[in-house]
């Protein structure tokens, strides 16, 4: 059995966990396009 501790800080740590790979994903993308734009300018 699952400590009851351990299933909060899970059910409090997955969207904080899932928030933050959101961000990482959405700034990865956008330094992408930037350095894909800065590609087509520079041609």
């Amino acid at each position: 059995m699952i400590p009851e501790g351990m299933m909060e800080a899970v059910l409090i740590a997955l969207p904080a966990f899932k928030f933050c790979v959101f961000i990482y994903v959405v700034t990865l993308h956008r330094v992408r396009n930037e350095a894909i734009e800065e590609q087509d300018n520079a041609k």
